[in-house]
């Protein structure tokens, strides 16, 4: 048939894109060899087209990775590069195992794409590493603020963080664990920042205390502050490793000279302590020897006595034996001289008392009978009892001591004891109330002078009260006191005796006077309460003022006034309770408004704070509504003020700290924006970047009253001169931009009324290319100047677009007619040049195809859509029919211009071509 040797089957080899992209959507990736086939044309084919369909039917992990790294085609990369992201994170099916998408994730180089997928991965193993190896502070801290990653993984990133400013921001967004973690680690960096400072300074401040030893004689005080320090030197040294290497070397060798030179001082110094120690060791020796002698003579003593007690024979043998002892040891033992001499005669009066059996007997028994009264003598407990076993007391120990002395020994060690015991009872009591006693006996002094005025100036109640205390006072003190004193008592005595008498003489009459105010406001109540129970309360004191007479007359009015002043207070206990039901409430109010400050307070240590402002408006409506509510009960304001106060502390630390910390990231801005000011840039990059420092200024918040304004003003103040600079040269700027437009709109105007005059296609082209070179010329410009310029470019680009189509149309109508005009001149033997023909019209003229003209040129008419001669119908529909079988069959579509070569290359021209020729005129020219 004509048409196999017309159109061939396109094969995948095939050199048009259409064909090869049927090839592959008609390949199956399954067989073998198709796919070998498919992996050619994905990574060798030359259209970018064919390669990314290719890619996608195959649609392989592996090969959209290959197709990433390897293809020459942008556009191809950035769609690989796509897929492979979606792949990555779940959202495409590409055949993608663990292993293959660890091995990629591993080699991959391109950091954003990383950065896309990194926390989409589906692997928290391979998350952590991926941000590891990227090390970006954004990741960082978006993969501990805001991922999902177990708080295993976020302590883990948190180990590698040591940028103070970034720890600072995560201190804002996380809490528990985590808020600790960082907590310890700035407080760490700080305390390792600080470290070297601290550190040289401690061991400079150590080698001066050291260096200052020189000046001190006492060598037991430099040893020991030297040992002392040196353990100190030792401690610091090991931590040597954060010092610079100079200040390591110049502190070692202070240190090695300060050491030879207190060894060089100390020697003289050591050989001088060392034989000091050596007297102090002999006369601690002799301190011990002289007490340890004492106390076997005291012994010897106590056996003398208690032999004499219990009656028996005094063993002379075994008293000798025990002197000689003691002689024998004053002899041998180190002793001073004075204190030997004294142990020797202390002895030999012993020995010698031991004859004198009579007399020490009457001693012991006389001991006795001292203990036995002692016993009875009670232990005082009060003032009274005191007074009454002083005497007796005192008696008593002056005649235990007289008999000590006449003895001449001491007693038997029972009694001693017994007789020390019972003494340290009464003398603990007796030292207790004598203090007291003396106290009251100063404060009576003190007073009788105030009372003697009192009487003077005829404040007879305020004297009778202070006179009754005085009387209980006066009755407290020792009969040697009260001598003191007795001769002014004795005259105040008399002087109250006198004002009693007063008293009473006009007293009762002022009463009578004070009883018919009392009757007359209970029957006759004020109309304000609190102005009542003031009078009430006046009527009292001055009924008291008036003291007590002490008759019958006095009684009955006590209790009449009594009566009135109950009657008179009645409606005051009415207001008095709706005002303690009022302060009731105001009290559950600022119980309520603790209750809430307590709860913010709470939250504050628990939780992060989302919103300071939110805050610190709660905290200001509640303090002023503690203001505003009442007065509470006078008992309860310290209590519930305390509470109050407790509650706000920790508000006010929390608020205090965050202005804090707003005041210094305000400065901070302040000292970016100085230095950005300093520096030799672009204003308007300078003016860029100082409005980024004032977009951080409003989010940082308020930094305490009227720290923030100063800082404000401050930050201002610096931010001020570079934008009226910037707005200044805007100004002029935008002078020259409307000169520029103006200039511009000339211009624009002139290429539109240019194009109606132009017949060339290169002319149009120029117009439109001066039109589009235009706005690049115009920058600075406004946007509404720019876009109108835009506007217009648009257009004149348009109608040259438009002019040069037209130009087109009538010049390819041209080629046409001209081809046609040579079929004719042939047709009628004439010469026709054909070198003006594209070379595949000029092969064709030349060719032989054996094609049927007639056929193609039917073929022509049915995709031109034009109509047949009524002859040809039949021969119409059979072409028809092979049209739509080769298209269905093979995808073989057809076009006129292929036609129109095929109809050229049918063969030699003859006049029947001439009809034919008439038939296809109007498909290519109108």
């Amino acid at each position: 048939m004509i048409f196999s040797k017309l159109f061939k089957k396109k094969k995948w080899q095939s050199k048009k894109v259409s064909e090869r992209l049927a090839a592959v959507a008609e390949l199956d990736k399954a067989d073998h060899a198709n796919k070998s086939i498919l992996h050619e044309l994905a990574f060798n084919d030359g259209d970018e087209r064919v390669r990314r369909a290719t890619l996608e039917k195959l649609n392989d992990f592996a090969l959209w990775w290959q197709a990433f790294k390897h293809d020459f085609s942008d556009s191809i990369k950035k769609y690989a590069e796509r897929i492979i992201t979606e792949s990555l994170i779940g959202e495409r099916d590409t055949n993608l195992d663990p292993r293959l998408k660890v091995e990629f994730i591993e080699q991959c180089n391109k950091t954003q794409l990383l950065e896309r997928v990194v926390f989409d991965l589906n692997d928290q193993e391979l998350t952590l590493n991926t941000i590891k190896r990227l090390n970006k502070d954004a990741l960082n801290f978006k993969a501990i603020t805001d991922s999902s990653l177990p708080i295993e993984s976020k302590l883990n990133l948190l180990e590698n963080l040591t940028d103070v400013n970034q720890l600072k921001k995560l201190t804002k967004k996380l809490d528990g664990e985590l808020l600790t973690t960082v907590d310890n680690k700035l407080e760490q960096l700080r305390l390792d920042a600080e470290k070297p400072v601290k550190l040289e300074k401690q061991v400079r401040l150590l080698l001066a205390q050291l260096n200052a030893l020189k000046d001190k004689s006492d060598f037991a005080v430099i040893a020991d502050k030297q040992t002392e320090m040196e353990s100190q030197w030792q401690l610091a040294a090991s931590q040597f490793d954060v010092l610079a290497d100079n200040v390591k070397a110049e502190l070692l060798e202070k240190h090695e000279k300060i050491t030879a030179t207190l060894e060089r001082i100390q020697s003289p110094l050591k050989a001088q302590w060392q034989e000091q120690q050596e007297n102090e060791l002999l006369q601690q020796q002799q301190q011990d020897n002289f007490k340890a002698i004492s106390a076997e003579l005291t012994a010897v003593e106590s056996k003398i006595t208690q032999s004499i007690a219990d009656d028996s024979e005094i063993e002379q043998t075994q008293l000798s034996n025990d002197i000689n002892a003691v002689t024998h040891k004053c002899a041998e033992l180190q002793l001073k001289e004075s204190s030997r001499v004294e142990l020797l005669k202390r002895a030999e009066s012993i020995f010698n008392r031991a004859n004198q059996i009579p007399k020490i007997q009457q001693a012991i028994l006389l001991a006795k009978s001292l203990l036995e009264k002692l016993q009875q003598l009670p232990i005082p407990q009060d003032l009274a009892q005191l007074n009454e076993i002083t005497p007796e007391l005192k008696e008593l120990k002056k005649q235990w001591q007289q008999n000590l002395k006449d003895v001449g020994i001491s007693l038997p060690t029972d009694i001693a004891t017994e007789y020390a015991k019972l003494l340290k009872q009464r003398d603990g009591k007796v030292t207790e109330f004598e203090k007291q006693q003396r106290q009251t006996f100063n404060q009576i002094r003190r007073k009788i002078p105030e009372l003697e005025v009192l009487i003077q100036e005829g404040k007879f109640n305020n004297a009778f009260g202070l006179y009754k205390k005085m009387t209980f006072w006066y009755a407290d003190l020792n009969e040697y006191q009260q001598s003191q004193i007795a001769r002014k008592w004795e005259v105040l005595e008399s002087e109250i005796e006198k004002l009693q008498e007063l008293q009473q003489s006009f007293s009762n009459p002022k009463k009578q006077e004070l009883l018919a105010d009392a009757k007359k406001l209970a029957e006759t109540p004020l109309v304000d309460p609190t102005e009542q129970a003031h009078r009430v309360r006046l009527l009292r004191s001055n009924w008291l003022s008036l003291g007590h007479a002490g008759d019958e007359q006095e009684v009955a009015l006590n209790d009449e006034f009594n009566q009135y002043c109950e009657t008179a207070f009645m409606p005051c206990r009415e207001y008095y309770k709706e005002l303690e039901d009022e302060r009731q409430t105001h009290l559950d109010a600022k119980l309520l408004i603790i209750t809430q400050l307590e709860t913010l307070a709470n939250n504050l240590k628990s939780s992060e704070v989302s919103s300071w402002k939110d805050l610190e408006s709660v905290f200001v409506k509640l303090t002023r509504l503690w203001r505003e509510t009442g007065l509470i009960d006078r008992e309860k304001v310290t209590e519930i003020n305390n509470r109050y106060q407790a509650s706000l502390k920790p508000i006010k630390q929390a608020i205090t700290k965050h202005h804090a910390t707003n005041e210094q990231d305000k400065l901070s801005l302040i000292k970016q924006a100085k230095d950005l000011v300093s520096q030799e840039m672009d204003l308007g990059q300078k003016s860029d970047k100082l409005k980024r420092l004032q977009a951080k200024w409003k989010s940082i918040g308020f930094a305490g009253k009227g720290t923030d304004q100063k800082l404000w003003n401050e930050f201002r103040a610096v931010n001020n001169p570079v934008f009226e600079q910037r707005d200044n040269d805007k100004k002029q700027e935008m002078s020259a931009a409307n000169e520029l437009f103006d200039t511009h709109m000339v211009m624009l105007s002139d290429l539109k009324h240019s194009i109606e005059e132009t017949s060339e296609i290169n002319d149009l082209r120029s117009i439109i290319d001066q039109a589009e070179q235009s706005l690049t010329q115009v920058k600075g410009v406004a946007k509404p100047q720019f876009e109108k310029l835009r506007r217009i470019v648009l257009s004149i680009t348009k109608q040259a677009d438009e002019a040069i189509a037209l130009l087109r149309a009538k010049q390819e109508q041209q080629i046409y007619v001209d081809l046609f005009a040579a079929v004719e001149a042939i047709v009628e033997g004439k010469s026709a040049d054909l070198s003006s023909f594209k070379s595949s019209w000029q092969s064709a003229f030349n060719m032989n195809s054996k094609e049927d003209r007639h056929h193609v040129t039917l073929l022509m008419e049915i995709i031109a859509g034009l109509e047949s001669p009524e002859s040809d119908k039949a021969k119409r529909n059979q072409a028809q029919m092979e049209m739509l079988t080769a298209k269905m069959q093979q995808g073989v579509e057809y076009n006129v211009q292929d036609l129109l070569e095929t109809w050229l290359s049918a063969g030699m021209f003859t006049d029947k071509d001439i009809e034919l020729l008439a038939r296809i005129k109007p498909i290519f020219i109108s």
